[in-house]
């Protein structure tokens, strides 16, 4: 018996350029085929990226918010997408929020809690304990990692 299920809308997050985790470039284009639209911000995106991913997939819109051309510091620059983040996110109805790396769910801090999100760790944080200990409480909350 097959089971058919409509997926509608999914977004995906990543506070990294894409471009430099090839992993996230293919969850784009794996998502693009199973979702109707699907959404990616990014803190920043090459133009060789973004003209790949929106030729490949058409029902893809990509939000560039541009962090490393903003020149402030580390921490504005992590409230800014943040704030950005939870504004788009909220102003998009979505079946999945994808939080592309662990570098990301710290920078969204606790308030991931209150939403249903996958989260995917590519990296290894060993030599820096503080994000084991952050990542460690937001995966309990993540509904699959």
């Amino acid at each position: 018996m097959k089971v058919e299920t409509s997926y509608k809308s999914a977004i995906i997050v990543c506070k990294c350029n894409p471009s430099f985790v090839p992993p996230v470039l293919n969850v784009v284009l794996g998502l693009s085929k199973l979702y109707e639209n699907v959404k990616l911000i990014c803190g920043d995106i090459s133009k060789e990226s973004e003209a790949f991913l929106l030729g490949e997939c058409k029902n893809l819109s990509i939000e560039n918010l541009r962090l490393q051309s903003r020149g402030s510091s580390k921490v504005l620059a992590v409230y800014y997408f943040r704030k950005k983040v939870f504004q788009l996110v909220n102003e998009t109805p979505h079946d999945l929020l994808w939080v592309a790396t662990g570098d990301t769910a710290v920078g969204l801090g606790a308030k991931l809690k209150s939403y249903r999100f996958v989260m995917c760790l590519l990296e290894l944080y060993d030599a820096v304990p503080v994000y084991n200990f952050l990542l460690k409480r937001l995966s309990r909350y993540a509904y699959k990692i």
